[in-house]
Parts: structure tokens; sequence; C-alpha cells
């Protein structure tokens, strides 16, 4: 008994120790230890609280959540029922809290806590974290929302573009996701948690344009008390899952084949950027290659006129010193013939 009480109290320590390490990395982004937040000033505002580095930059941010919000807020029935506070962080403390590689912010869904990596702070990226915040308190409490859902409306909301080179790939690769297929990516720890990004923003546009924006409003305000997504989606659009995917595939592959317009508008584009690209490079080369010319020239021409200034300077010196030499008086010239007359004798 005596020697398996220290196995014992050794297993129960490291079971603490691991219990206490998964709480660490499994814990919401709203219960990251404020130890770790070194920017502590703080700008108030009617709804939103900044914190940054200075009260500057705690401002800047300030504007745009308050855009953010304005525009936000009209689109859903519910607000967060307390203030949220935006945490701006230089960028490697950011990264040490970020919750996966390549983001630029991040916000505690149903929470009232934005992250944001310093260098990357923009109107669009505080724009999307709010949505995150909004749909978070719009949605029915466990109710699921899948993640291209949640990717997808934060960024059509904040004015995101669509990467259509890469849906254009994925679609001509086989990799675009039906609905289904879709609703089970993780957006943090999937492998191909960036398809849910991709392809989610394009499913919202296409929500969109097939059905009208009212419709895609309806929806976020049935999410608040539907049984399940899939069902607030049917009795918003009137489709099942099923047959909402059918016309989602049969869009993609118009919108997104290979000949599509919108990957020949793509393909224009690209040209168009390509010539300019390559116009602007060879600008730049010919003018490098005429300012070195010029510089060359000129210190050729400098060299030519330092050495016409030197010999003029020679001859300058040579003619003075000819000219001191003829006015100086010849030792034995006009002596002699003076010796020669009689004295007394006027020259």
């Amino acid at each position: 008994m005596r020697a398996a009480t220290p196995g014992a109290a050794f297993v129960i320590f490291a079971l603490l120790v691991a219990l206490l390490s998964l709480s660490l990395f499994t814990q919401p982004a709203s219960a990251v230890p404020n130890g770790l937040i070194s920017a502590d000033t703080r700008v108030d505002g009617q709804e939103v609280t900044v914190v940054a580095e200075d009260a500057a930059r705690a401002e800047e941010v300030l504007r745009l959540a308050e855009d953010g919000w304005a525009q936000v807020e009209q689109l859903f029935e519910t607000s967060p029922p307390e203030q949220v506070i935006i945490f701006v962080l230089a960028d490697s403390e950011y990264d040490s809290i970020e919750p996966a590689p390549m983001t630029r912010g991040f916000a505690t869904y149903g929470g009232h806590r934005i992250y944001l990596k310093s260098s990357s702070v923009d109107q669009e990226v505080v724009t999307h974290e709010l949505t995150h915040i909004f749909l978070g308190h719009e949605v029915r409490s466990g109710l699921e929302v899948p993640d291209w859902f949640n990717e997808g409306l934060a960024q059509y909301v904040s004015g995101a573009r669509a990467p259509t080179l890469q849906l254009i790939y994925e679609m001509s690769v086989g990799n675009m996701l039906s609905l289904e297929e879709l609703g089970k990516v993780d957006a943090l720890h999937d492998g191909n948690r960036q398809i849910a990004s991709v392809e989610g923003l394009a499913i919202v546009q296409f929500l969109a344009l097939d059905f009208g924006e009212t419709r895609l409003w309806q929806l976020l305000g049935r999410l608040g008390e539907a049984s399940s997504f899939e069902d607030a989606m049917a009795s918003t659009f009137g489709y099942s899952n099923l047959e909402l995917n059918q016309r989602w595939m049969a869009y993609a592959d118009d919108a997104y084949s290979l000949f599509s317009p919108v990957a020949l508008r793509a393909y224009v584009t690209l040209v168009i950027g390509g010539l300019a690209l390559i116009g602007a490079a060879i600008w730049l080369i010919r003018r490098t290659q005429l300012i070195y010319a010029g510089e060359d020239r000129l210190r050729e021409e400098e060299v030519v006129a330092a050495r016409a200034a030197e010999n003029y300077i020679r001859m300058t010196e040579r003619s003075r010193a000819g000219a001191v030499d003829a006015e100086q008086p010849q030792p034995n010239a006009g002596p002699e013939e003076r010796r020669g007359l009689p004295p007394g004798e006027p020259e």
C-alpha cells in the first residue's frame, strides 16, 4: 500500500496536468487570460470599447467599429446584450493566441470579444468579426450553424471579393463540395479548412443572387427559432437541402467552369494585369538604363571640362610667366652701350 501511494499520487497529478492543459487549449477565445494582453489604452464608444497600444490607434479602430456596427445591426433582429470589446494586439502577441494560422482576427461566437492583428486592421476585418458576434447572438441556443455559412456570411456582409480563380480551379479539379460535405468542414482545424471560407462566400452570393438579399436576411431571423439550420434553409428558400444543393452545384458549374463568363472575365483581367505588369517592368528597366546612361555621360563631360580647365590654367600661368620675363631689364644690353659713351655726353 505504501509503495502504491506515490504511484497513485503521480497518476493523479499527471491527470490533473493533462486536464489543465486540455482546458487551456480548448477554452473559448473569450477566456483568453488578460495577462496575455499588453495593450491597455481603452477608448469607450456607445456599443464598443477598443483596447489598443495607444489612444490614437484605439480611436481609429473605434471609428471602424462604429461604421461596421451601423452596417451589421440593421441585418439582425438581435444585438449583443453587452458592450463588445475589441483588442488590437501587436502581431507577435496576436500570433501567440490566434486559433488558426493565416488569420487577421477572430471573435467569440455568441460572446462579446474580438481580437485583431494590428498590422491587418481595416474596415473589412472589423465588420467581418462583428458579423460573427451578431450571428452568434441571433441563432437559437443549441442550433448549430455550419462554418461555411458563418464564414461566408461574414465575408459577404463585409464586402469581401470572391476568389474567382481559386473557385475555377476547385471546380476544374472536382474539389467543389456539396452542401452536405461542406457542412462537415471545420473552418479552424480541418486540412481543407479554407474551402469553408472560399466556397462559403460563393454559396452566400448564390443565395443572394438566386433568391434575393431579402430572403437571405429572412434566413437570419429564422435561425432564432428553427429546429435546425437545414429547416431554416428549407422554410426560407422553399427547397429541401438536396434540392438546394442541386441548384447550387448547377450554378457553380455554370459560374466557375473553365469557359464560363466569370472565368473568361477573370482570364481577360489576368491577361490585362499581366500586360500592365510587363509594361511597367519594361518602363522601369528602360528608365533605369536612361538614368544610369545619363550619369555616365555627365561624368564624361565633367572629366572633359576638368581637363579643359586644367589646360586653360596651365596656359594662363605660362602666359603670365612670359609677360613677367618680358618686363624684367636685360642685365647685359643697355649698360654696355652706356659704358661706350664719353663721360659727360648726353645720351
